[in-house]
């Protein structure tokens, strides 16, 4: 489920990043509202720069969402999730990095669908 409405929304022009984040609110139900998830659209293209890939900042968004009830230092379980979210990403794809992970997996007609549907691979075994 969360694949097939990240294709969705990637298709209507969402960026990584919001594409991500969007999705985990449906699927998961986080609670967010589009202005809310607003605050996502800057992560695209790894903050614009090619540094840590859109789809990734988009899936620890969403964890933090989900995890975090008042900020992060009362929260036990939100680093190790993080660190799991990143592990499982590099698995999946050997970089965190927008730039290296353009020059592996980016073409023309998908663009960068290949990396979100992994990191919603990644997501769904974290979020268990």
């Amino acid at each position: 489920m969360l694949k097939e409405k990240a294709t969705e929304l990637y298709h209507s022009g969402y960026n990584c990043a919001e594409t991500i984040v969007r999705a985990a609110n449906e699927v998961y139900g986080l609670g967010l509202s589009d202005n809310d998830m607003k605050m996502m659209a800057g992560f695209g293209a790894g903050m614009g720069c090619g540094q840590v890939c859109g789809a990734l900042s988009g899936a620890i968004a969403a964890i933090s969402a989900k995890l975090v009830e008042t900020k992060a230092h009362e929260c036990p379980d939100l680093g190790p999730t993080c660190t799991s979210m990143v592990r499982e990403f590099k698995l999946r794809l050997s970089d965190t990095e927008c730039k290296n992970l353009k020059a592996k997996y980016f073409n023309r007609e998908n663009r960068c669908l290949h990396t979100i549907l992994d990191a919603c691979d990644a997501l769904e075994k974290v979020m268990g």
